[in-house]
């Protein structure tokens, strides 16, 4: 983690220090971790739960490569998807092992369905990724693709969720550009 990422979760631990948090929940990838661990010793939360299920995308074939030769490699991609209604892009499978947006929806609502019901009552803070939230904001249907773009999750940008038996309920965000 760098020093500027550090900065940037003493920061959102300072913004969030109005809120006791009972439990932490964090992505098991290791930078995700390290924020955790920061904002859980700021917020006083004894201890981090590391959960597969709030990792990033699973990006098959390209996982672990550079972002830039992802990005070349898929321009033809990204310009098909521009094209396609937002109902579409949610399943659309870029390439054979690529974790669709609509899959990586419902493992994230139904991990945080999952943890809501095992923990009644109980406010938890969820350490994970910009991509994961953003296509958790559109399956939900609390955004669109056209009003979410891909980098539009700013780093330490948090979302407030309500978990019922009814399903999930964005209740407010914080460091997400809107279009």
């Amino acid at each position: 983690m760098t020093i500027e990422g550090r900065q940037q979760a003493r920061e959102l631990g300072r913004k969030l220090s109005q809120t006791r948090f009972d439990l932490a929940i964090s992505s098991n990838l290791t930078r995700a971790i390290q924020t955790a661990e920061i904002l859980a010793k700021q917020l006083r939360i004894k201890r981090v739960i590391q959960y597969e299920r709030f990792r990033e995308r699973d990006y098959g074939k390209y996982e672990g490569a550079p972002i830039s030769k992802y990005q070349e490699d898929m321009k033809h991609i990204f310009d098909k998807i521009k094209k396609i209604p937002d109902e579409e892009i949610l399943k659309f499978r870029r390439y054979r092992g690529f974790e669709t947006d609509e899959e990586l929806g419902l493992r994230v609502t139904s991990a945080l369905q999952q943890i809501s019901r095992e923990n009644k009552s109980k406010t938890i803070l969820v350490v994970s990724h910009g991509i994961l939230m953003r296509v958790l904001l559109i399956y939900v249907g609390h955004a669109s693709y056209k009003s979410l773009s891909p980098w539009a999750i700013n780093n330490t940008a948090y979302i407030k969720i309500k978990c019922s038996h009814n399903g999930l309920r964005i209740l407010n965000t914080d460091g997400i550009d809107y279009r």
